[in-house]
């Protein structure tokens, strides 16, 4: 995988298309040890593009965008236990809004 400061850098370089594009694209979980957590190029996104309304709408997009069998709420209650530091951590932009 190529290395998170590479990605954002590149975001950085291509304000338009990039950060939009890799939260549509980019693994927003990942598993260590078992856990459920939001992977390091998230919160590097978030932190740096997280104001851009237009990345949130893909990051909302791309955590919706998969498939499952089953009832969803089980899906979206991991997620959510996943994503609820951020909520603490990251006020600086709304991210409960996506």
């Amino acid at each position: 995988m190529m290395p998170k400061e590479i990605i954002i850098s590149w975001c950085n370089e291509n304000r338009e298309i990039g950060p939009v594009f890799i939260a549509r694209c980019i693994n927003i979980f990942e598993t260590i040890d078992k856990i459920k957590k939001p992977t390091n190029l998230l919160i590097a996104l978030l932190e740096n593009f997280g104001n851009d309304d237009k990345v949130g709408r893909n990051l909302s997009a791309n955590i919706i965008s998969r498939g499952w069998s089953g009832s969803l709420v089980t899906y979206l209650e991991s997620d959510k236990i996943a994503l609820e530091p951020l909520l603490l951590d990251y006020q600086v932009f709304d991210i409960a809004k996506y």
